[in-house]
């Protein structure tokens, strides 16, 4: 068993050669990048929004697990000549076809993957699922069409026009994270998730931040082409200093990233050896309580694999097993018997809080705390729920239409309190994050009890074995970065994974494996100005870009 967590670089490999087109390839050639754009933009409206849509589909194979970077290259200056091609006048509709047509093609490529959780009860609820699928793909692309309707107000002639783009990109970018409950899934900045070093910029502004850089730099190659007097034509040879100044920011950004990887580690916490158990249950496995024995054994007798003496905790993942844990005095006092003398447990679970006089029960997504004599010593309550999966909005209206939430539960779950900072006793205390609380920036970590680290327990099982899991798990890193806690994660089915304080992944196992991972809890470090400033740091970024991008519209940037 290994015991150092020194293994880093190995398990980070070198971002592909194709993605250093980044640093040169677009800026040749600016004649015809000017035909390219002036066809482009003189195109029936009709083309555009099939060739807006196809850019969406662009900025979705950026993301995980493609990342092919480069097409970022292609997909954003394009955005910017369909801007310039709506004309002089302000046509609010016109601009939010071309956003909404990239939205499109960005979700529906990036997001499909979600349709899976209506076929693991396929009986009760595929039916709804290409309905629902597109409800949620054609609203959300709404947020794209508000990033084009605010840039086309404040566009400009001139090579100025992309740092337009990218300040109305990454404010849309936000809001998308915290309107309603909030869904901050493939932020731009997640483009970069094969390169560590330019990760860390998070650890400054946030993945808000990193993604206006990302846009701006994607966008900088458009400065080449002015739209003066609304024909395409080489933009004057100062604007090359736009793309030059994207490939300096990139640059910086990543002398950053690499200074901080080298940067001296602390070693391990000493004295904690946790060990995550990933049992691979199929989701339709888990729906009623007929194979719970069964699962349940499976948990224990993984548990219990060879070096367990040495173990001091042990991780289950999310609704390990169909009942409520808490309830079921016989598994307890078996978990007792395994357990024993002196390891302790933290188990996903449904649980229920007994109601009110007159009301009903209330039932919790948690992560329990079971101590070595089998009892139930604390417990963290999910309170970032997932719409419709856990709980149904408007319950009220639209339980009479028929619809209810997709987890199985007479009621839907409720809402914790909050984000909650959990004391492990012979461990330093741990901030609980379930499912996808871990892709919300900036609510990882209880204000004012900061932890030692991080704790996702997640089931991506809902989700098959593509996209989807791999990108929730490129989300859960970047919270790694941005606060400098290392994240422990353990996943169903995978990716169930030990990461340091800077992202690096120490350990991890593979999808679909039956098996158990073993692994020192790495050190957490001093809080990033991010953990400090939160969304802040990224709020004061934008408003340096948009006092910039007014000078600039008040000269003559062309």
């Amino acid at each position: 068993m290994e015991t150092q967590l020194d293994q880093a670089a190995e398990n980070n490999p070198a971002p592909p050669r194709a993605s250093l087109a980044l640093a040169a390839a677009p800026f040749a050639g600016s004649g015809l990048l000017a035909r390219a754009a002036g066809k482009m933009a003189a195109s029936p409206f009709a083309a555009r929004f099939g060739a807006a849509a196809l850019a969406g589909v662009f900025t979705a194979l950026a993301m995980a697990p493609f990342h092919v970077l480069p097409l970022l290259l292609v997909a954003f200056p394009a955005l910017v000549w369909l801007i310039d091609g709506l004309g002089s006048e302000r046509r609010a509709l016109a601009a939010a076809l071309i956003g909404w047509a990239l939205g499109l093609g960005f979700f529906g490529v990036g997001l499909f993957w979600i349709g899976n959780a209506f076929l693991v009860d396929a009986a009760t609820f595929g039916a709804m699922m290409p309905l629902a699928m597109a409800g949620l793909i054609a609203g959300l692309s709404l947020f794209p069409a508000g990033a084009i309707v605010l840039a086309r107000i404040f566009w400009t002639q001139g090579p100025s026009r992309v740092l337009v783009l990218a300040l109305s990109w990454s404010l849309t970018e936000w809001v998308r994270g915290h309107a309603l409950s909030g869904f901050p899934w493939n932020l731009m900045g997640y483009a970069f998730g094969d390169w560590p070093a330019m990760l860390q910029s998070a650890s400054l502004f946030g993945i808000y931040g990193l993604s206006f850089l990302t846009v701006f730099a994607a966008a900088a190659p458009a400065a080449l082409v002015s739209f003066a007097g609304g024909a395409a034509a080489s933009a004057p040879r100062r604007a090359a200093l736009w793309p030059g100044g994207a490939i300096a920011l990139l640059v910086a950004a990543f002398l950053f990233g690499l200074w901080r990887l080298a940067a001296p580690v602390a070693p391990p916490v000493p004295g904690v050896l946790l060990r995550i158990v990933q049992p691979s249950i199929p989701q339709a496995d888990k729906l009623g309580s007929a194979k719970a024995a069964a699962i349940f054994q499976r948990h224990v007798d993984l548990t219990r694999r060879p070096g367990f003496d040495a173990v001091t905790h042990v991780i289950w993942t999310e609704a390990a097993v169909p009942v409520l844990l808490d309830e079921e005095a016989g598994a307890l006092a078996a978990l007792g018997a395994a357990l024993s003398p002196n390891r302790w447990l933290i188990a996903g679970s449904a649980r229920r809080e007994p109601p009110a006089p007159g009301g009903k029960d209330r039932y919790f997504n948690s992560l329990l705390l079971v101590s070595p004599d089998g009892q139930v010593r604390a417990a963290y309550d999910k309170h970032h729920l997932v719409p419709f999966g856990e709980y149904l909005p408007f319950s009220a209206l639209l339980e009479n239409l028929g619809l209810r939430q997709i987890v199985a539960n007479v009621s839907g779950f409720s809402a914790g309190p909050g984000v909650r900072t959990l004391a492990l006793p012979g461990a330093p205390s741990a901030g609980g994050l379930i499912c996808y609380e871990a892709v919300f920036p900036g609510a990882v970590v209880e204000q004012g009890h900061r932890p030692g680290w991080l704790l996702n327990l997640t089931d991506d099982t809902w989700f098959g074995h593509g996209i989807g899991p791999r990108q929730h798990f490129e989300s859960a890193r970047v919270r790694a970065i941005e606060e400098g806690l290392p994240l422990v994660r353990a996943a169903n089915n995978g990716i169930s994974a030990v990461i340091d304080a800077r992202g690096r992944v120490l350990k991890s196992l593979r999808f679909d494996a039956v098996d158990i991972l073993d692994s020192q809890l790495p050190s957490g470090e001093p809080p990033t100005p991010y953990s400090r400033l939160g969304d802040w740091s990224f709020v004061l970024l934008w408003m340096i870009g948009a006092v910039a991008a007014i000078a600039l519209a008040r000269g003559k940037p062309s």
